[in-house]
């Protein structure tokens, strides 16, 4: 009689004891390796790249990658090296391998940080730039950056000031009112926001049932998006077709710290640069014409 094989499992002729198969399929994703595998295809490394430049055989890599090992410390943060990881994610690949974090996620509580952001963003008039905190909250909008609020998702500002709530950027994105809803092909602006909203998630578990929520709204109003494998999620391009013609920013963020003081409760600057000559100038012309410099 041959040996039967049933639910994934295998019976052993020889000793008579049934084994499970042990594909890649049935191995279930874990968040390190999950993060690892995303953070190397967005610098658009294959395997075995990864592991030459860290050290370690390709197979043990592809056994970190699919949670079948677990890496020590000391090969964690060689791959986070190469990977040129930033300080959340290496964090949240620490926490998921049972390490302590490298940076503290709690605010050291350094006022001049948030004034310094604050310098930024203003100086950055007349161009749109905005300080939020680690959960996505915005605290402030320099001119610019409201002007360009009120125009591209009007509905969502007005139900927010009605409200008295503050804006949030992953609700924002997840409305069909708010930020995408004058986008220039929205799903592909959709995928790469969302892909930074969960990268940021691996580093805050309390992000996660928004990032969640954000997902299934975007892909029930887009369906399926586009893969944003081998992208940069710190810098994110983004158009708009508004009333006044069509707006292109690149948009980029940034932390004023040095990298051992960086938390992942530290508040960061997002700046948006135009990437067109019309954009930049009707930015300037908008500048010029505001009650605030006549």
């Amino acid at each position: 009689m041959e040996p039967q094989a049933s639910m994934g499992r295998t019976l052993d002729p020889t000793s008579g004891t049934v084994a499970m198969k042990t594909t890649p399929e049935m191995v279930p994703a874990n968040p390190l390796g999950l993060l690892l595998r995303a953070a190397r295809k967005r610098r658009h490394l294959s395997q075995m790249t990864l592991a030459l430049e860290a050290r370690v055989s390709p197979r043990h890599l592809n056994f970190v990658e699919t949670g079948r090992s677990r890496p020590s410390r000391q090969l964690l943060m060689a791959l986070l090296d190469v990977l040129e990881a930033s300080p959340s994610e290496r964090n949240a690949a620490l926490l998921h391998a049972g390490f302590t974090g490298s940076h503290s996620s709690a605010p050291r509580g350094r006022g001049g940080e948030r004034q310094a952001l604050t310098h930024l963003v203003y100086g950055h008039d007349p161009f749109p730039a905005l300080v939020f905190d680690a959960n996505w909250t915005i605290l402030e909008m320099n001119r610019a950056g409201a002007w360009l609020a009120a125009l591209v998702m009007p509905d969502y500002i007005g139900r927010a000031r009605t409200a008295g709530t503050g804006l949030d950027m992953i609700d924002a994105v997840a409305d069909a009112q708010g930020l995408l809803s004058m986008a220039h092909g929205p799903e592909r602006a959709a995928a790469a926001l969302l892909a930074q909203f969960e990268a940021e998630s691996w580093a805050q578990h309390r992000l996660r049932s928004r990032v969640e929520r954000c997902a299934a709204a975007l892909r029930d109003r887009y369906g399926t998006l586009p893969d944003t494998q081998g992208s940069d999620p710190h810098r994110i391009e983004i158009a708009f077709a508004t009333s006044v013609g069509m707006l292109a920013f690149s948009k980029v963020q940034c932390i004023l710290a040095l990298p051992q003081d960086v938390t992942v409760s530290s508040p960061r600057a997002e700046l948006w640069v135009p990437m067109d000559s019309f954009t930049r100038r009707t930015l300037i012309e908008t500048a010029e014409a505001s009650p605030e410099n006549n």
